[in-house]
């Protein structure tokens, strides 16, 4: 089984993720037995110029906190379920007149909708958690400055990863039986890929939220 650019992974990131998990057990990419280490991931993805890059954002001065009027954790949360859960509606909720007839190239065009949908929520949800984060000052700011410059160097990559998703589904779909197959039992799969890329491209807003939650007095 050939090994998938999707699986070497950043700190075990995309390795250890649901998505490659599911793909592994389509039988479309190889999983490693082992994560790799961050600092190996990191060498798979950056060359040496993003590392000085990177460097100098963990060294930069950061400003001094601006008081919230509310929690920036509570904020960022009830932002992120807002999202999630429209998105997981999104993908869950049935197409009307869809029937077992509907032919592959209809159900890739949905599954790029969807890819598209993510794309333009989840962007901005994750640049307001920088900003709030960035507000608080000190460790946070400097998180901040950290995630965005990551997203930067890494988002190009990442992007024409997960753009390869609908080629991979329709690989499974070959697999799994092609024409004969029955159509719900495809959807249902792909409706899963689709979780489990959403659940990966929150993972930076969940990782901001986590440190607004662990700096938060009491």
């Amino acid at each position: 089984m050939p090994t998938h650019p999707l699986t070497p992974g950043i700190g075990g990131g995309l390795n250890e993720s649901a998505l490659v998990g599911l793909l592994a057990q389509w039988g479309l990419v190889e999983r490693s037995a082992k994560a790799p280490s961050f600092v190996d991931g990191m060498s798979q993805w950056l060359g040496w110029e993003d590392a000085i890059s990177l460097a100098g954002v963990l060294h930069a001065p950061t400003g001094p906190a601006v008081p919230a009027r509310r929690s920036p954790a509570a904020a960022l949360e009830q932002d992120l379920a807002r999202l999630r859960n429209g998105l997981a509606r999104s993908i869950d909720t049935p197409v009307k007149h869809a029937s077992d007839d509907d032919d592959i190239a209809e159900c890739r065009r949905r599954y790029v909708g969807w890819q598209q949908a993510m794309e333009a929520a989840v962007g901005p949800l994750r640049r307001q958690a920088r900003a709030q984060a960035a507000r608080q000052g000190g460790a946070l700011a400097r998180l901040a400055a950290m995630d965005a410059a990551m997203d930067k160097l890494l988002a190009p990559r990442e992007q024409a990863l997960l753009g390869q998703l609908p080629a991979l589904l329709e690989q499974h779909h070959a697999r799994a039986g092609g024409a004969d197959r029955q159509q719900p039992d495809f959807r249902h799969d792909m409706r899963r890929l689709a979780h489990a890329e959403l659940d990966l491209r929150l993972q930076p807003v969940l990782g901001m939220l986590d440190a607004l939650r662990e700096h938060e007095p009491g």
